[in-house]
């Protein structure tokens, strides 16, 4: 499926409202910047084409997840778009929150293993955490960071920097372009990947 755009913002609610289909409820909702992950329950009495790849329950019950990619298209008074895709597709997203794998129906004949994916990726992500950030590593964010001096950056060198009289060494971030610094919370919790030193030099 192709994007569709329209004037209002997407949400959760624009969800339950437009994208659910009528047959379903939406039981778990997850946002992380642009990407909306949704854990959907059906009945294959009204889709029984879902009994193809999940697993229903004693009572018939499906749940399936699916993943609403937005931009902003700022040149258009349609500003929102969006765009569906469920799990079935195999998504290159990885991201969605493990509660909700926990919480879907088991797959039946998962070609793209994407579920495994994105339990490998959040095995990925713990591995990451537990590692210390290497002075003169370079990171890229997943997601793109706006900062108060309107720059919107996602790729940074690690500096380690301790100021005048300090107990400990803080980690600060640099622009590789300008070699200005920036500080970014919580970056044990975002999603990042050490860019290989070639690549960082080939940029």
């Amino acid at each position: 499926m192709g994007w569709l755009f329209q004037e209002r913002p997407i949400d959760r609610a624009y969800c339950e409202q437009n994208i659910v289909p009528k047959y379903a409820r939406l039981i778990d909702y997850s946002k992380q910047g642009s990407k909306h992950w949704l854990l959907i329950e059906a009945n294959i009495s009204d889709a029984p084409s879902l009994s193809r790849d999940f697993d229903p329950d004693c009572n018939g019950t499906v749940r399936f997840i699916a993943l609403i990619l937005t931009q902003v298209d700022r040149s258009s008074r349609c500003a929102y778009g969006h765009k569906d895709i469920d799990e079935t597709m195999g998504p290159y997203e990885v991201s969605c929150p493990m509660r909700l794998i926990k919480e879907a129906s088991p797959r039946i004949n998962d070609e793209y293993g994407w579920r495994e994916r994105v339990v490998a990726f959040h095995a990925n992500q713990r591995a990451k955490r537990s590692a210390k950030l290497e002075a003169g590593q370079t990171i890229e964010l997943e997601d793109p960071l706006r900062f108060t001096d309107g720059k919107e950056l996602s790729r940074f060198v690690v500096v380690h920097h301790k100021p005048p009289f300090a107990k400990r060494t803080r980690v600060i971030f640099k622009d590789p372009l300008t070699g200005q610094h920036y500080r970014i919370s919580h970056i044990s919790s975002r999603n990042y990947r050490v860019v290989d030193a070639a690549d960082a030099e080939a940029a």
